[in-house]
């Protein structure tokens, strides 16, 4: 047979079958199911008062509003109100977007505005490039209150490094304060709604030092587990994406 006709008996670069496509399976099962908990407990908090802060949190918070009005119009009975499953179906959408970061949520819901596609000169990914992430500036990161011990460290390790810099390393020493004047906005608040520009209530509480983590924004490990909003559990039904 010349060399031109081989042929490989299955694709060199075939999806993985058996145990490791169950295994693969299982591994993006669970990972939607942690995504919907994480939703569900950020809509949990907007719903408490609690905005998300970071240059993507306008879009979520007008997702919210938009889930919250439709949230008021059960379909074919519009005095009722949808119930949590009927809100998590709404939600799923957004849920399938959302990928972690150690600094922020990324909400990868259009390629197109990813900061991290650009800068890698791949627009037409699939996935965010979580390891290029500028937390500070893509359009689609959000901040929330778990996040500000890496941010608090970050700019505590900075702080370290400008005070060992001798006055020979002015460019470093502008360069690491640059850094650190963005890891100081970097949690930043959220834009108020109308009722709370009126009570003069910006978003994340600040009060309080923050606690240091050995840990900086580019980090791959998330600091901010599913925990208990106190509005009970997210709905457990097979939710369809809205």
């Amino acid at each position: 047979m010349a060399f031109g006709q081989f042929q490989y008996p299955t694709p060199p670069l075939a999806r993985p079958g058996g145990a490791q496509a169950a295994l693969l399976a299982e591994v993006g099962k669970l990972e939607a199911e942690r995504n919907k908990d994480l939703t569900w407990q950020v809509w949990q908090d907007y719903k408490a008062g609690r905005r998300p802060a970071g240059p993507g949190a306008k879009s979520l918070l007008d997702f919210f509003a938009f889930v919250d009005a439709q949230a008021d119009r059960a379909p074919g009975a519009p005095a009722t109100k949808r119930g949590d499953q009927g809100v998590m179906n709404l939600l799923a959408r957004r849920a399938k977007t959302l990928h972690l970061g150690t600094a922020n949520y990324c909400w990868f819901a259009d390629p197109a505005k990813a900061l991290c596609l650009k800068l890698a000169g791949t627009p037409a990914a699939d996935q965010p490039l979580l390891g290029m992430c500028d937390a500070a500036r893509c359009p689609q990161a959000t901040h929330h209150p778990c996040h500000r011990p890496v941010w608090a460290a970050s700019a505590e390790n900075k702080k370290a490094f400008i005070a060992a810099i001798g006055r020979s390393q002015q460019v470093e020493k502008t360069r690491l304060q640059q850094e650190l004047d963005r890891d100081m906005r970097g949690p930043g608040p959220a834009p108020p709604s109308p009722g709370e520009a009126a009570q003069g209530n910006h978003g994340i509480p600040t009060a309080g030092p923050l606690p240091a983590r050995r840990s900086a924004p580019g980090d791959r490990t998330s600091t901010c587990p599913v925990r208990n909003t106190g509005a009970g559990p997210r709905p457990s039904g097979h939710a369809a994406a809205a």
